[in-house]
């Protein structure tokens, strides 16, 4: 990276900082919601923030690992209550 990357880099950051409440920066799940879009299907994404880049902290690997386990809850709910509202039930 060239320092002016990194530069322009540290510039967009702080203007996402000053003027969002944004808590995370995501860009893969993107793919899925074009393709979906596409095909006319639901699509769907969750995400664990493990590091703050901003101050340099990370998650250790237990409360990783226990993030990682909220999510499935969090994501088989989530079908769950898209299933039932698709066949009407309550």
């Amino acid at each position: 990276m060239t320092p002016h990357m990194i530069e322009e880099m540290n510039r967009r950051l702080n203007e996402v900082k000053e003027k969002t409440d944004a808590l995370i920066f995501e860009m893969e799940a993107s793919a899925i919601y074009v393709l979906a879009s596409l095909r006319g299907v639901r699509a769907g994404g969750i995400c664990l923030v493990v590091a703050d880049r901003c101050e340099n902290k990370f998650l250790s690997t237990e409360e990783i690992h226990e993030g990682e386990k909220l999510m499935g809850k969090v994501a088989c709910g989530a079908v769950e209550l898209l299933y039932k509202r698709d066949l009407n039930i309550k």
